[in-house]
């Protein structure tokens, strides 16, 4: 009901795709741009320092998830964030998370 405290749970779920971005006009443009425009997530960027660290991600709510439910958007997150890794590095730089800091 209208004015009535409910509490409600709230699952993210996060997937890692580049660290150490320079964070520039351009990348933070494509991430307010074209970082929602799919059909399941977004991109997120958390930006520190002037390096940033990109990571995709999808919201559900909690109460009535299911095993199944979870499982696929867990599926979908991590497949984004894999298909994510090399057009994004491509344009904008920065490191995997497999790759080794020198």
């Amino acid at each position: 009901m209208l004015g009535e405290s409910v509490v409600r749970s709230l699952v993210t779920i996060a997937s890692p795709v580049l660290r150490d971005v320079v964070v520039s006009p351009p990348l933070c443009e494509w991430v307010a741009t074209q970082g929602w425009r799919y059909v399941f997530g977004h991109v997120t960027l958390d930006a520190l320092l002037g390096t940033g660290r990109i990571e995709f991600q999808h919201r559900l709510l909690g109460e009535h998830l299911g095993a199944d439910e979870f499982e696929q958007a867990v599926l979908a997150v991590v497949g984004t964030a894999d298909q994510l890794v090399e057009t994004l590095q491509a344009r904008f730089g920065g490191l995997r998370y497999t790759d080794l800091r020198v």
